[in-house]
């Protein structure tokens, strides 16, 4: 996390997002554990769509280019999705 984004989630999410697609044309290479990193900080700290958003990657797994994996894990899915739906 840099300062940046430390104060502002929904920016978190953005490069959640970013990192985690990858981008050619900003020369963003795909990265799912920096994905993850802020999607959860972004998920943490209230933004609903970064809560769906990593419910969804933590319920399907993801298999990242580099050999990383985003794990598999349905209790953190479906801690995210209740709290994305707030039926925690």
């Amino acid at each position: 996390m840099n300062d940046v984004t430390e104060g502002d989630p929904l920016a978190s999410y953005q490069l959640g997002l970013l990192y985690l697609a990858g981008d050619d044309q900003l020369s963003v290479k795909k990265d799912e554990q920096l994905a993850m990193t802020y999607l959860r900080h972004a998920a943490d700290s209230g933004v609903l769509d970064a809560q769906l958003k990593i419910a969804h990657c933590f319920q399907l797994g993801i298999d990242g280019d580099d050999g990383n994996r985003w794990p598999k894990d349905s209790a953190e899915a479906i801690y995210y999705y209740r709290l994305g739906t707030r039926l925690s």
